[in-house]
């Protein structure tokens, strides 16, 4: 992996492995760990863990280390749960299987993680999950249904405990999607202040001051 060419690029790697590409990502972002056929999105961070095929995860996202994010399944109503089934392992599929059994099984669905999450450590997300944007999933969780919009979601499998802002601030967050912004546009806001910046970039919107930013992607892979 050349690290000095993924920096020139805006792309910090740490202990980074393209198990299957390619990997799409808005600079600049971190990422590490496993990465298979999945994009990412900018300024987020994926500390190094695993992230499977079919998944997308949005801006300003957080992934902390040892987490697996939209990893495959495997067949329980087959005569084995292996892949040796369907796809090639250490042995070619034979070419003469006389029931078309090759990639007949979907281990991969699209995931998507929103912009704005926070996916604790040590996290299982299943293939095929939707995680809203602004959702936040505590540590040691397995993420096995969709989580809404700015949910908190903690346990085995994963429930909401609450939401981090009133539905009325939520509607608001989802309709003004700050994380589409020039960093520079909004690194002045009052972050503590969640309604203030509502409000203050909704004036910028309407007074023609902001514009939302198209990020050219870069391919690893």
């Amino acid at each position: 992996m050349d690290y000095e060419l993924l920096r020139a690029h805006g792309i910090s790697g740490v202990g980074l492995t393209i198990a299957e590409a390619p990997v799409i990502v808005e600079p600049p972002v971190v990422i590490g760990g496993s990465l298979s056929q999945c994009f990412i999105g900018q300024y987020s961070v994926i500390h190094p863990g695993m992230v499977g095929r079919k998944t997308t995860i949005g801006r300003y996202t957080q992934v902390a280390a040892g987490s697996f994010v939209g990893i495959g399944g495997h067949p329980t109503d087959w005569l084995s749960t292996h892949y040796f089934q369907y796809r090639d392992d250490a042995h070619q599929f034979p070419k003469d299987q006389p029931f078309n059994l090759y990639q007949a099984y979907e281990e991969y669905h699209p995931t998507r993680i929103g912009n704005d999450c926070w996916i604790g450590a040590q996290c299982f997300v299943k293939s095929g999950v939707t995680i809203g944007d602004g959702a936040v999933v505590g540590a040691g969780a397995v993420v096995t249904g969709d989580i809404p919009p700015y949910a908190i979601a903690m346990g085995v499998p994963a429930k909401i405990v609450r939401f981090r802002f009133p539905d009325a601030v939520i509607a608001k967050l989802l309709e003004i999607k700050w994380w589409e912004f020039p960093r520079t546009a909004i690194s002045h806001l009052p972050f503590n202040q969640p309604e203030l910046c509502i409000e203050m970039l909704d004036r910028s919107v309407k007074m023609g001051t902001i514009e939302r930013v198209t990020v050219k992607s870069f391919r690893l892979g």
